[in-house]
């Protein structure tokens, strides 16, 4: 075993120092024989509409060998060159050459990345270089940080009370930006489809002339068609005429594409129905133009066309990578505004009450029953400083204490440096958890503690009120891909072991909020989440990943980790699941005609009826009963709920005191069901039988639940029972 190891890793050794870095030459020098034989937009069109192609009814991130980073690969060797006008390739070499570009650019690529992870892997693996290494990389391959619509909705929001002054200097605004980045996809996709209308009519035209060529051998004199051509399409049966004549007609589509991808200022500015200043304003700040000097990295996360991804030759434009298009303006608003210090004070007050009241709203979507307590809270503590705590929410017994940071990952951060990536950590956890920490403090050592707003309105908490506290580190920064990376117990030694603040982006809360059907699904996602990110082996991509697991099932993964670290294995991936909500957001925002359920969470909805019934029940403590119910398995719910189904009707024929009861979860969980007329009665029954069932079946846990409705369809929870073996931890 050990001699394999060996010979593996000397294997790997070679592949990384000689056949790779060899392999990766072979692909530049096929590109830069290659990129020159093509009219330039005419390639560079090809490759853009090939990697962006997807269906629209049935998303998916994995679409075989296209990417959305390709054409940037091939842009930026192209830029690195002068504009070529005249192709050299006849019609029987074009598409293949179009695929050897396709084809190399991959490679390079993909053998260019594998050798940077492997030099990201020497480095010692503690969080933050784990962080560093995972930032980088995604800012090379990734292209959405976040869903584009969300960002539209957000960055609309952010930027209007600066419109006067981002118009007076780049020429546009936030909203005109908005509308330019919106029709340039709108153009191109309308240009394509009216293209593929007039093959499907031209498809009738051609078919007709076979089938008469066929029947007397005589051609149409304007027929577009060469002899060798219609020779063959004429031999052709019936279906299999139909298919070799939409792959013709579409070849010829792929000759268009420079008219379809293309387009003048003139052109942009009346589709948009803007100014030729505005639209021209926008397109010079966001193009570049060939050749382009310093063009030294083709793979790399600090890109020209992050920043300018419109290419531009004399008063043609056209964009190298659509989605880039959505997310390259508010960086340079950015560094506008931050090189104004009057600007820059006014927007940091304005982003920080941006992002506090867009997650407040959110949060109140998601706990439709809580307290939601004034915002900007003020607080003295026992040695008389002031502090102040942005929001605190009330669910049950559980207070939720939010913090909301503002700050950006630089570029520098972006790029792989350590020390940056720290820095802005430490701005974005470690500061907002220490004022989480400070708060939760004041609340537990004061008997009432008083917070104020600036105005002067009092809000008082009383801990005696609470079991549980969760802090909240919100952010504006997309950064669901790195939550996943700090796990609990993590070395950042921004907080105690005892200590685990949920960091949540907007771009994520949004789409939790959008899936989340219920507060308690909330809490129960918190805890289960809690306990997947305990443990190192565990890799998945984004926070979005983790909550479509949750709504599959519950992130209930601890046999397969038991069975994985039994066996000494220290590494569990998990693959990409986050095309369930892309799908559903795809029918949602318009852009499919298919229609799309929303996914829900894994059990049953007749015992989430039951769920919520206690939920809206007035019983003390009635979160941990539910968040231990909500531990069962699917199978055993729909036993319990049979089971309950016939209890109610027993009931509802006698009126006497019936129950069902359940062992699950390998004998660790009892649930009982008691129904009656009588609430005291009801309430000492439960309480004796439930004790009586712990005591002899000996689980973890023991639930009961009495229910005073007379009715078979809807319940009234009037008292509760929990007896554990511990008690429950707090998050």
């Amino acid at each position: 075993m050990g001699n394999d190891e060996s010979i593996k890793n000397v294997d790997l050794q070679n592949d990384l120092s000689n056949v790779w870095p060899k392999k990766i030459e072979e692909h530049w020098i096929t590109l830069e024989n290659e990129i020159p034989k093509f009219n330039t937009f005419q390639l560079l069109a090809n490759i853009t509409h090939y990697n962006h192609l997807h269906k629209v009814d049935d998303y998916t991130d994995i679409r075989e060998d296209r990417m959305l980073v390709i054409p940037e690969i091939v842009s930026l060797f192209a830029l690195r060159s002068n504009f070529v006008r005249d192709r050299q390739l006849d019609e029987k070499d074009y598409l293949q050459a179009l695929r050897n570009i396709q084809d190399a650019a991959t490679g390079y690529l993909m053998l260019t990345r594998v050798i940077q992870l492997h030099e990201n892997n020497k480095t010692s693996q503690t969080t933050l270089t784990k962080i560093t290494n995972k930032l980088m990389e995604d800012e090379m391959l990734v292209r959405n940080p976040g869903h584009p619509e969300h960002h539209k909705l957000f960055v609309g929001k952010l930027y209007s009370s600066l419109s006067d002054d981002l118009k007076k200097h780049f020429g546009f605004d936030i909203q005109d930006s908005l509308i330019l980045r919106d029709k340039i996809v709108q153009l191109v996709n309308e240009r394509y489809i009216k293209k593929v209308e007039v093959a499907k009519l031209q498809k009738e035209t051609l078919r007709d002339e076979i089938v008469k060529f066929r029947n007397t051998k005589q051609r149409n004199a304007e027929s577009t068609l060469l002899n060798d051509q219609i020779l063959y399409f004429s031999s052709l049966k019936s279906k299999q005429l139909n298919k070799a004549l939409d792959y013709h007609l579409l070849n010829k589509i792929t000759y268009q594409l420079e008219d379809i991808h293309v387009f003048s200022p003139e052109e942009l500015a009346d589709y948009c129905n803007l100014t030729i200043e505005v639209t021209s304003s926008f397109l010079e700040q966001f193009s570049v133009t060939f050749p382009t000097e310093g063009i030294s990295q083709i793979v790399a996360p600090d890109s020209i066309l992050r920043r300018r991804p419109i290419l531009q030759n004399e008063d043609k434009f056209m964009v190298a990578s659509l989605s880039l298009l959505g997310w390259c303006v508010e960086p340079t608003f950015e560094n506008y505004i931050n090189s104004m210090p009057k600007l820059a004070a006014k927007y940091k007050d304005k982003k920080h009450d941006f992002l506090l009241d867009e997650g407040m709203s959110m949060f109140s979507g998601l706990l439709a029953s809580a307290i939601i307590h004034p915002k900007n809270l003020y607080y003295t503590t026992e040695n008389g400083d002031v502090c102040e705590t942005d929001g605190l929410i009330t669910y049950d017994r559980t207070l939720f204490i939010i913090e909301a940071k503002g700050h950006r990952l630089s570029q520098k951060a972006k790029n792989g440096n350590y020390e940056r990536t720290e820095k802005h950590l430490k701005q974005l956890i470690r500061d907002s958890t220490e004022q989480g920490i400070r708060t939760k403090k004041f609340i537990e050592t004061s008997s009432i503690a008083t917070f104020r707003t600036s105005n002067g309105e009092i809000t008082t908490i009383d801990s005696n009120d609470y079991d549980e506290y969760i802090i909240v580190s919100l952010t504006l920064e997309p950064i669901g891909h790195l939550t996943p990376l700090v796990k609990v117990g993590n070395d950042l030694g921004y907080f105690e072991k005892d200590v685990f603040p949920w960091i949540i982006s907007i771009y994520d809360l949004i789409v939790i909020r959008d899936f989340i059907s219920h507060p308690i699904l909330l809490l129960h996602y918190l805890k289960r989440r809690k306990s997947f990110l305990l443990h190192e082996s565990i890799h998945i991509y984004e926070e979005t990943d983790m909550l479509a697991y949750f709504l599959s099932n519950g992130l209930y993964f601890d046999n397969t980790i038991s069975k994985m670290e039994k066996v000494g294995s220290n590494w569990l991936s998990f693959e990409n699941n986050t095309d369930i909500f892309n799908d559903y957001y795809m029918y949602t925002f318009g852009k499919s005609s298919k229609l799309r359920t929303k996914p829900k969470f894994y059990l049953p909805d007749e015992f989430m009826d039951l769920i919520m019934a206690i939920d809206c029940s007035k019983i003390q403590h009635k979160n941990i009963m539910l968040l231990e119910a909500l531990s069962i398995s699917p199978s055993a719910s729909r036993t319990l709920m049979d089971y309950i189904r016939k209890v109610r009707e027993q009931y509802y024929k006698d009126g006497q005191i019936h129950d069902c009861s359940i062992l699950t979860n390998d004998g660790k969980l009892g649930i009982t069901y008691m129904a009656g007329p009588d609430r005291g009665e009801l309430d000492m029954s439960i309480y004796t039988y439930c004790r009586y069932k712990y005591d002899n079946m000996k689980p973890n846990t023991w639930i009961g639940f009495g229910d005073v409705s007379p009715s078979v369809t809807g319940y009234n929870i009037m008292c509760a029972i929990i007896i554990k073996d511990e008690l429950p931890k707090p998050y």
